[in-house]
């Protein structure tokens, strides 16, 4: 996780706090705040959560033509290398796809967790169906899945069982 305290301060520029940063390569990764990158080499199963003022990319890569963004959320208005499977897919599913998070601040227990009410499709928009973001490597859609049909297979007739999240 990359995480510059707000959405709207840089979180990966270059040194001079203005200009390009080197090449970025990002994978299950969860960057807070904005990114301006000479190319973005990878960017895979990742959360990218930026704002800018009017007229300003949240994420920009200077080169375009090289590099991939996959698998990813990128804020609207981002200037990317082509991107595949990425949302938001249009300006109009911006507000519905953005990342809600239980805490924004790092040592709570819920930091950087996605909400219940997130989008399904960032809970479950990665490659292998898992979550976008840092915690992609937990499998939560898959294990949350696979105790669903455990419960339902080997609970008694008439009884019924929930899944209560703690963190």
């Amino acid at each position: 996780m990359v995480d510059a305290g707000r959405p709207d301060l840089p979180a990966c520029v270059a040194p001079d706090g203005t200009g390009y940063a080197g090449p970025v390569r990002l994978a299950q990764c969860t960057v807070i705040g904005t990114l301006r990158s000479r190319v973005l080499e990878l960017v895979s199963n990742s959360l990218l959560l930026a704002s800018a003022p009017a007229g300003v990319p949240p994420v920009d890569a200077e080169r375009r033509q090289e590099g991939c963004v996959r698998y990813s959320h990128v804020p609207a208005g981002s200037r990317t290398p082509r991107r595949h499977r990425c949302v938001p897919a249009s300006a109009g599913d911006e507000a519905r796809m953005s990342p809600q998070f239980i805490s924004l601040r790092y040592a709570d227990p819920g930091y950087l967790q996605h909400t219940a009410s997130t989008a399904r499709e960032l809970r479950e928009g990665a490659d292998d169906a898992s979550e976008m973001g840092v915690f992609h490597d937990l499998f939560q859609p898959q294990r949350h899945s696979n105790l669903r049909v455990r419960l339902d297979e080997y609970l008694r007739v008439g009884l019924e069982a929930g899944i209560l999240h703690a963190t």
